[in-house]
């Protein structure tokens, strides 16, 4: 089992993208896997989905966990192998497959299918950024020359502004946040400004 460890991260996965994003994607991969849904609660970020692939000592279950970071989201995959209680006998531990065993397989097994799908489905969840078309023109700037100001991009506006509506500031702000083009802490910075305003 030390491969799927290795190969699993310890059970964690980290995205760049919000937990919301992420949490809808693993209902789809659930779904794509034809995974029962057992429980989904988005306001914690928990989902418990079962495998069709149970075992005798593995009921199938897989809880989902879905935490926002500084960068997106982690997730982490668990499930629960019950030993049995059982001392198994030399012979059998040492030559056979053990039910555990078996049951420990199947279990990361399906804890990598739901992974590999789960990464697939928040790839096709977030927006691409286009490129122009073969063909079109594409205009470039030259490099300023050196010992020249260079200029920023325009700021956000901000109280002073022509945008009297912290409203329409906040959800212009939170689109910026959702496509990647402020950190969150930019995010939460110009939020507490607008905040300030109202």
């Amino acid at each position: 089992m030390g491969y799927l460890k290795d190969m699993f991260k310890d059970g964690k996965e980290n995205f760049a993208v919000d937990p919301s994003v992420v949490f809808t994607a693993a209902i789809k991969a659930a779904a794509d896997l034809r995974f029962q849904v057992l429980s989904a609660d988005p306001s914690s970020g928990l989902l418990t989905v079962r495998s069709p692939k149970a075992e005798k000592r593995w009921d199938g279950s897989l809880s989902v966990v879905i935490m926002p970071t500084p960068s997106g989201s982690s997730v982490a995959i668990h499930g629960v192998v019950n030993s049995g209680g059982v001392i198994e006998s030399a012979m059998t531990a040492g030559f056979f497959p053990t039910a555990q065993g078996i049951a420990e397989g199947a279990m990361g097994v399906a804890q990598t299918k739901f992974l590999g799908q789960l990464r697939k489905c928040v790839q096709q969840a977030t927006p691409k950024k286009s490129a122009p078309p073969t063909g079109a023109p594409v205009s470039v700037q030259p490099p300023a020359p050196a010992g020249s100001p260079v200029s920023a991009p325009p700021p956000m506006q901000t109280s002073g502004s022509a945008s009297s509506d912290p409203y329409a500031d906040l959800e212009k702000l939170g689109a910026l946040l959702e496509r990647n083009l402020i950190t969150p802490q930019e995010f939460e910075a110009k939020k507490a400004e607008i905040l300030r305003r109202m």
